[in-house]
């Protein structure tokens, strides 16, 4: 005997799909060796909803560090395209603002992202330190950074010379 019935146990079935986290997505990337070759690979780690990107731990010895330990890897997969911190522990994020060569050096210790269009700043630890409501964030001179709350139409500096 059915007790639920089989309408029951779809609708069941879909309401506990919605209520699994979203899993993992596997990221394609393009990454600099210790010898100073560029490798590109299928399959460098997993990208987490909250934006923190998990590498496969093979490629952790192969990858060639920088002085501050850190490396930075340029994912090619459509939904998580872009330069991403990477540390020692295999973790990283994105770095959402960039030089002309890759990723930003950390400044004060963070380095930014962007989490649901807001500005989001994080440890080498790939750790969150702040979470903002700016849109925009600039690099940091002196001790402090230009930031912008609305849309950026046009970066100006004002500040007396």
């Amino acid at each position: 005997m059915d007790v639920l019935g089989a309408g029951r146990w779809t609708v069941l079935t879909f309401a506990l799909m919605l209520a699994v986290p979203a899993l993992a997505q596997p990221v394609a990337c393009v990454y600099w060796e210790r010898g100073g070759a560029d490798i590109q690979a299928e399959h460098c780690g997993a990208l987490e909803p909250s934006g923190l990107l998990r590498l496969e731990p093979d490629l952790l010895a192969r990858i060639r560090w920088n002085d501050s330990g850190m490396a930075c890897m340029l994912a090619t997969s459509e939904f998580a395209r872009g330069w991403y911190d990477i540390n020692q522990n295999g973790l990283g994020r994105r770095s959402a603002f960039l030089t002309d060569n890759g990723c930003r050096p950390f400044k004060h210790g963070v380095d930014a992202t962007e989490v649901d269009g807001h500005v989001v700043l994080f440890n080498p630890m790939m750790d969150v330190v702040k979470a903002t409501n700016y849109r925009w964030f600039g690099y940091f001179f002196d001790g402090h950074a230009k930031v912008c709350r609305g849309e950026l139409s046009r970066e100006r500096d004002n500040s007396p010379r």
